[in-house]
């Protein structure tokens, strides 16, 4: 498990064969997401085409950000998958709201990158939509 710094966050992080699945409780922040990147990339597992799962459902604060914060966050991403040539993100949001703002993010993939977006409010949906490629049953997704 690990925190940040001066903020009520954590994550824990998970990697193996199929992908990484990544839990996140407390304050969403800029800073956080840069670290739970920073380990997901240092992972001896990680490879530039490695699919996750996010999962918000426990996460504050995700439901308040801002259009400009979500695509920080994009540009986050895409800096350490440069070079990719393409992976999946499901992120499994565990209110309405957080649902909403999940699809914002989604909506900041750009057509014809290498980043597909998927929303879930099931972990096991977005598991099997990240790491076995098929299409999302009942969840919205954003195919960029």
């Amino acid at each position: 498990m690990s925190k940040t710094e001066g903020a009520p966050s954590e994550f824990t992080l998970h990697v193996d064969g199929h992908g990484a699945v990544v839990s996140v409780r407390g304050e969403v922040t800029e800073r956080l997401f840069t670290t739970i990147i920073a380990d997901l990339s240092a992972h001896p597992d990680f490879h530039l085409n490695l699919p996750s799962v996010w999962d918000m459902r426990d996460a504050v604060g995700f439901g308040e950000m801002s259009r400009a914060e979500l695509s920080r966050l994009v540009m986050i991403s895409r800096q350490a998958r440069a070079g990719s040539t393409g992976y999946r993100v499901a992120m499994v949001a565990g209110k309405t709201l957080d649902y909403g703002v999940g699809r914002m993010l989604g909506g900041t993939v750009e057509r014809g990158e290498v980043m597909e977006v998927g929303i879930f409010y099931d972990l096991d949906e977005a598991k099997g939509w990240a790491f076995g490629g098929g299409q999302a049953s009942g969840a919205e997704t954003d195919i960029a």
